[in-house]
C-alpha cells in the first residue's frame, strides 16, 4: 500500500512539472549541449518549437529536458543547417517524439549525419518547408510571429551563411535565434532592413569573432546575448566577439547550464 501511495506521489509531482508553464506566456530554453546548439520554445497555447538538437553526442542532454517537461509531440523542429552540432541529434528526436512540421534551408551536406536525418524525414513522411529569409511560420493572426531573416541567398561557399536566422516575438518581447550565421549573412540581413532588435539575441557561430559585427550587434540592440559552447573548442567565445557585446548582459551555457526566459509578452524575466 505505501509503494502504491509513493507511485501516485510521484506520478503527482511529475505531471505537475509537466504542466508547470503558463499556456499564456512564452518560455524560452537553451540547452546547455556542449559545444552546439540547441533551444526550446513553449508557445502561448501550448505549441512546441525545437531549434537544432546539437550533436547525436549530446543529445541526451536535450530528451532529458523534453521527457521532463512532459514533450510527447513537436509541433516545429527547425534544422538551421547541416552541421552535426546542430543536427546531430535530430534523427534522436524524430525517433522519440511526433515531429509535425521540419523547417531547413535548401543546402546538402555530404556528411552520414546529414544523410540518416534526411533518410528519417523520408521514412516518417514528415512535410519540410524551405526556411530561408521572408518566410513566416505561422499566420498573420497567430498570437507569436516567427520569421526567417537568412539565408537570403542559395550560393554560399561556406555552410555557415546557408544557416536559417529565425526571429520569435511575442507581442513586445523577441528573440532572435542566428544559428551560425556570419559576417556575409548578417550584412544581407541589414541590407535588407529587417527589424533585427531583439531583447535577447543567440550569439551566432557559439560566439565565433567571424560573425557579430558592430553594426549587427547595434542593429538587434540586444539586452541579452546568449552563448552556446563549451568554452573550450575553437576557444569559442572569441575576446572580439564578447567585446562587442560588453554592453549586454552575457550568458554561456557553459558557465550555468540551461538557460531560460519567460514572458508575457510585455515584460521578461529570466528564470
Amino acid at each position: 500500500m505505501k509503494r502504491l501511495i509513493l507511485l501516485v506521489l510521484c506520478v503527482v509531482i511529475l505531471s505537475g512539472c509537466a504542466i508547470s508553464h503558463n499556456p499564456d506566456n512564452l518560455y524560452v530554453y537553451f540547452i546547455d549541449v556542449g559545444q552546439g546548439d540547441s533551444s526550446v520554445l513553449f508557445l502561448p497555447g501550448g505549441d512546441v518549437m525545437v531549434i537544432d538538437a546539437g550533436e547525436t553526442s549530446e543529445v541526451g542532454s536535450l530528451i532529458s529536458f523534453l521527457n521532463a517537461k512532459g514533450v510527447s509531440e513537436i509541433d516545429v523542429l527547425v534544422a538551421t543547417h547541416p552541421h552535426s552540432d546542430h543536427i546531430g541529434g535530430m534523427t534522436e528526436l524524430l525517433s522519440n517524439y511526433k515531429v509535425s512540421q521540419i523547417y531547413m534551408p535548401k543546402v546538402s551536406h555530404d556528411t552520414l549525419v546529414y544523410q540518416n536525418f534526411l533518410k528519417s524525414i523520408i521514412e516518417l513522411n514528415i512535410p519540410v518547408d524551405q526556411a530561408k529569409g521572408g518566410v513566416s511560420i505561422f499566420p498573420e493572426d497567430s498570437l507569436v510571429n516567427a520569421t526567417f531573416f537568412a539565408p537570403n541567398s542559395s550560393k554560399y561557399e561556406e555552410i555557415n551563411n546557408y544557416s536559417a536566422v529565425l526571429k520569435v516575438s511575442y507581442k513586445d518581447v523577441s528573440f532572435l535565434f542566428t544559428a551560425d550565421a556570419e559576417q556575409l549573412s548578417e550584412y544581407e540581413m541589414l541590407s535588407k532592413g529587417y527589424d533585427l532588435n531583439a531583447d535577447v539575441l543567440k550569439v551566432a557561430h557559439h560566439g565565433s569573432k567571424t560573425s557579430s559585427t558592430k553594426e549587427f550587434i547595434d542593429s538587434v540592440s540586444p539586452k541579452y546575448a546568449v552563448i552556446s559552447a563549451d568554452g573550450i573548442s575553437y576557444s569559442h567565445p572569441h575576446k572580439e566577439t564578447l567585446k562587442r557585446l560588453e554592453d549586454t548582459i552575457i550568458i554561456k551555457t557553459y558557465e550555468t547550464g540551461n538557460i531560460s526566459f519567460e514572458t508575457d509578452g510585455l515584460y521578461l524575466k529570466r528564470r
